[in-house]
């Protein structure tokens, strides 16, 4: 009798072990992750965290074409998305001549500094001593209109034809000249822009008024870097324009450069 009872108390003891073993291996199993779970929840949580911070942070095109219009902000958004650079192409007359550093350098790299080779390439076509005439007849413009720029900065020889081929047929050798580049790329961007102004002048300047309205009948953009230099009547253009009038100053290259700089690059 004695013996039955020590080998129930013996089993109850065994199985009370075998009880509490298994209730406390339930319980740390219920509180610790394993690692599987411990890693998705990590992964879970950075890529949240990364996509927040995209969000939230604005790419390089959008911190730089806060001046820009809406359609030219996009395309650079969809270079930026696409690794695919936009062709900005500087094409018009060559006013450099004797500079160290002419306008359209400047501007090219500035521009190239700022967005990066990822986002652009600008390129220059620049004719010196050329009429728009010249231009279309010669047909000068052929190499800037086959690389298929995005975005055109054009400076349509019009200081260079003042007083030679007239307002009115410059006019029509800008269309013809537009045309020829709208061919390959007929979702250009083109942006028109005077020459220099000259001290002096009484013509010419109606005839920078007239590419203005130009360029807004016929949904050009039109950037008038005229309102970073003196008044023409004032003796201060001269350290602008050389005393010839044929070219310009170191002071002149900057204000014309430092206008489309800050337009371009916001």
């Amino acid at each position: 009798m004695q013996k039955a009872a020590l080998v129930v108390t013996l089993l109850l003891s065994i199985g009370s072990i075998i009880f509490g073993r298994m209730h406390w291996e339930s319980k740390i199993s219920a509180h610790v992750a394993s690692p599987a779970t411990v890693e998705n929840k990590t992964e879970t949580e950075e890529n949240a965290a990364a996509e927040e911070a995209s969000e939230s942070s604005p790419g390089l095109s959008a911190a730089y074409t806060k001046n820009l219009p809406k359609e030219v902000q996009q395309k650079f958004a969809e270079a930026e998305s696409t690794k695919e650079p936009l062709l900005f192409l500087i094409f018009g007359s060559d006013t450099g001549a004797g500079a160290e550093t002419p306008w359209a350098a400047e501007v090219k790299e500035h521009l190239e500094k700022a967005y990066t080779p990822e986002l652009i390439r600008v390129e220059t076509v620049l004719l010196a001593d050329k009429t728009s005439q010249q231009v279309v007849t010669e047909k000068l413009h052929a190499a800037g209109a086959e690389m298929n720029p995005d975005i055109l900065l054009f400076e349509p020889f019009l200081l260079k034809d003042n007083g030679l081929v007239g307002i009115d047929n410059t006019l029509i050798n800008i269309e013809s000249l537009l045309a020829d580049f709208k061919k390959n790329n007929s979702s250009i961007s083109v942006f028109l822009q005077p020459s220099y102004p000259i001290p002096g002048a009484r013509f010419y300047p109606l005839e920078v008024q007239q590419l203005s309205k130009f360029a807004d009948e016929h949904g050009h953009y039109y950037l008038n870097h005229w309102e970073n230099w003196p008044d023409q009547e004032s003796e201060e253009l001269y350290e602008y324009v050389q005393e010839d009038k044929k070219s310009l100053t170191e002071t002149g290259h900057k204000a014309w450069a430092d206008y489309l700089k800050e337009y371009f690059v916001s």
